[in-house]
């Protein structure tokens, strides 16, 4: 089987259906536009319950349920089924599903708690529907509700008949043939249908031994039997259509056509193609019969819920351990990384501690041999910054790493402005303030006496210029 991929506007959906000999199955990705076939084919199998000719999933052999997959349709024996035909003034399915129920009772052996009810509108206008009513008997459906498992969803339990029919469909359209009797042997049940007017007027299933020598004669008179239920006449039907796999004898279509008074002839089934191909034709299609029980509907359902909530939640679990697993990996990371600083730390804090000791020690011997403010240097910048001429200190009053007094005579006001000039450009000195000059005369000299504080500039300048 080949491989496939499916995005969530397509689903796979496979089809088994029983014949003579085997089973035919189609596997095939079906969408609103197409159905491309993966794979089909037959494979012989007879171990299937020969009285029923329904399929059950255990007694499948291994081969055919390896392939299964998706959504599973399957069929039931035309002769499990009962058919009633009729014309309702409705088009509205939930009162139409109670017609179906109470027409079905009225012909049906079994109590109502035993049957599956299902219907088809083979054709509606907008005044009236044609249906095919029909139930079958709940045993008959535990074969098939087998198909409901974990891996397979069952969603859809056809009547046999119905695929030749849709194989069937464009031959009686295009005929000339008005009004015909089709008689469908497949091998695995006789089936007859009554056409007026090229629509369905009647589906029976026939419980008869092909190889009895009396087949005819009884196949003749349920011919015969089913006209007067219809009312109709043999004379009002154009031919008898016999489709089969090998052709009856003369003797009997001859036996046949004088004991019915129409014509027969006989066809191949095979010309047709397969009826897995009937079912194929019949999947997307509405207003078909469908004998799967709403609680087998809903039990599936409610799996479908349960494996999409189990996907949520295992994904996001999984979304989850991948996101504490990355900051897992990140903090492993980073906590290695710090174990590693830490224990490169712990190594060289002995060695930083001497160094902050001796950090320490040396800032205090550089504070301690800094001179850069001292008395002595201040002394030696204002000696420095003495303009030439008669000018002298009279006191000197220092402030430690802060500021400096001067008092003094000159000769004259001159050379005490140019000495406060010079000592305002000094970069040992921050501003210069309470400058004062004044003229004194004594014992008839005349004498400049003047007076200034300096601020000296902070330490933590001359450390930056440093």
């Amino acid at each position: 089987m080949k491989k496939f991929k499916i995005n969530n506007n397509e689903k796979i959906i496979s089809i088994l259906c029983p014949v003579d000999d085997g089973i035919e199955f189609i596997i095939f990705k079906n969408n609103e536009k197409e159905k491309e076939i993966i794979e089909k084919g037959f494979h012989t199998f007879k171990d299937f319950d020969d009285d029923q000719k329904v399929l059950s999933y255990e007694k499948l052999p291994n081969i055919i349920r390896e392939k299964l997959h998706g959504n599973i349709y399957i069929s039931i024996p035309t002769s499990k089924v009962l058919l009633i035909n009729d014309t309702f003034p409705t088009l509205e399915p939930s009162e139409i599903s109670q017609i179906v129920k109470i027409q079905i009772d009225k012909i049906s052996p079994y109590p109502a708690d035993k049957l599956i009810y299902g219907y088809e509108i083979i054709e509606n206008n907008d005044e009236s529907s044609d249906v095919i009513m029909m139930g079958v008997h709940n045993d008959v459906i535990l074969q098939a509700e087998s198909f409901s498992t974990k891996k397979l969803n069952l969603i859809n339990i056809d009547c046999r008949i119905f695929s030749w029919l849709e194989l069937t469909k464009k031959i009686i359209d295009d005929s000339i043939l008005q009004n015909q009797i089709l008689i469908i042997n497949d091998s695995i049940e006789l089936v007859i249908l009554f056409f007026i007017n090229k629509k369905i007027k009647l589906i029976r299933p026939l419980f008869l031994e092909i190889n009895h020598f009396d087949f005819i004669t009884e196949l003749s008179y349920e011919i015969n039997y089913s006209l007067q239920s219809l009312d109709l006449k043999s004379n009002e039907f154009d031919q008898i259509s016999i489709w089969n796999y090998s052709n009856w004898d003369n003797i009997n279509i001859n036996k046949l056509n004088t004991s019915t008074n129409i014509i027969v002839n006989q066809y191949n089934l095979e010309s047709l193609g397969k009826i897995s191909e009937g079912m194929l034709q019949r999947v997307n299609k509405i207003n078909i019969v469908n004998f799967l029980p709403k609680q087998i509907h809903e039990k599936q359902e409610q799996r479908k819920i349960l494996n999409k909530l189990k996907y949520y939640v295992i994904s996001s679990s999984i979304i989850i351990i991948l996101i504490l697993l990355f900051f897992e990996i990140i903090y492993g990371i980073r906590a290695n990384k710090l174990n590693k600083l830490n224990n490169y730390y712990e190594g060289i804090i002995p060695q930083a501690n001497i160094a902050i000791q001796n950090n320490k020690k040396l800032d205090t011997l550089k504070n301690y041999t800094d001179k850069s403010n001292s008395s002595l240097e201040c002394i030696r910048e204002i000696t420095d910054l003495l303009p030439a001429g008669d000018i002298e200190f009279v006191s000197f009053n220092y402030s430690k790493n802060k500021s400096i007094t001067i008092r003094g005579t000159a000769i004259n006001d001159d050379i005490v402005y140019e000495f406060f000039t010079s000592l305002g450009k000094s970069k040992m000195f921050e501003s210069l303030k309470n400058q004062s000059i004044n003229t004194r005369v004594s014992n008839g000299k005349r004498r400049t006496i003047f007076s200034i504080s300096i601020d000296l500039i902070s330490r933590e300048i001359i450390n930056e210029n440093i």
